[in-house]
């Protein structure tokens, strides 16, 4: 299974995305690979013509706290890891990730903002490198 999360941009570092024991499928990685691991299988962003943000060519924000890294974690993070003494997984360990940045601009109150041209490009890519 191929879960697509269409966010922020998620944190493909994050332990709950140990890429140990996982391999590429056949076609992967897509998008900025240098980024992909063999859990996150696509890193891909879909930058707005402005307002320009030092982070909206990357995939993650470092600055901004990041939903997309929460939700993927429920969604697909691995199994059997330990979180302040509870015993974590997501709700299908054995999936891998694609992350499409969608939202870029950081608003006040609010996070990280993004336009529908992009959140429409996100989800057509998703869907054309075949995420469930």
């Amino acid at each position: 299974m191929k879960i697509g999360i269409i966010d922020d941009g998620l944190d493909a570092a994050h332990p709950y995305f140990n890429p140990s024991g996982f391999q590429y499928p056949p076609g992967f990685p897509k998008g900025q690979i240098k980024y992909a691991t063999p859990k996150v299988i696509v890193q891909r962003t879909f930058t707005p013509p402005s307002p320009m943000w030092k982070y909206a060519a990357t995939p993650f924000d470092p600055t901004a706290p990041s939903i997309a890294t929460h939700v993927a974690g429920i969604a697909a993070g691995d199994h059997g890891i330990q979180v302040a003494g509870n015993t974590l997984s997501g709700v299908a360990p054995n999936a891998y990730i694609g992350n499409y940045q969608g939202t870029h601009i950081p608003t006040p109150g609010f996070g990280l903002d993004g336009n529908s041209a992009e959140i429409a490009a996100a989800i057509e890519a998703a869907v054309a490198d075949g995420m469930n």
